[in-house]
């Protein structure tokens, strides 16, 4: 959960971007949270950056090809990429191709799960749903349903009941 990984702030910030009454002072609060939270001297190694950007270019990758692209231990890479981004990759990844889906789905008048699942790197559609779900709260048909897709297309509704 968000919460775990950043802490109280992260609720804090929340609660105050929703009371928050223009999207310019929405990004000053993001902005201002950010900034002191920063820390220039923690820069993360090149051979990470070089991961994440592959991982980025590819999410429907399968990730053990990925790993073995990278210059130090699988235990190396988790590590560096918890330190990092605060994530372990495969999750990261998981959260990649979520977004990928979501391009793929959004604005489409007829929409072939089976076939946006293959696209986006799931070998079975169940894994899919499953994922799909985690991320969104919704089955893909629930999600269409409601016209969700249509809101933008990394967008899922977190705020909305179910």
């Amino acid at each position: 959960a968000p919460e775990g990984l950043l802490g109280d702030g992260l609720r804090q910030l929340r609660g105050e971007l929703l009371v928050a009454e223009t999207s310019q002072d929405k990004f000053a609060l993001a902005d201002e949270w950010l900034l002191l939270r920063h820390d220039r001297d923690k820069r993360p190694p090149q051979e990470l950056m070089a991961f994440i950007a592959g991982l980025q270019a590819a999410p429907q990758s399968r990730l053990n090809s990925l790993l073995e692209s990278y210059s130090a231990t699988q235990k190396n890479l988790i590590d560096q990429f918890k330190r990092y981004v605060g994530l372990t990759p495969k999750y990261y990844q998981r959260i990649l191709r979520l977004n990928k889906i979501l391009q793929n789905i959004h604005q489409q008048e007829t929409i072939s799960w089976a076939q946006v699942a293959y696209a986006c790197g799931y070998s079975d559609q169940s894994h899919f749903i499953k994922d799909f779900k985690h991320f969104s709260g919704f089955n893909p048909s629930e999600f269409i349903g409601r016209d969700l897709d249509k809101e933008g297309s990394n967008f899922f509704p977190l705020d909305r009941d179910s």
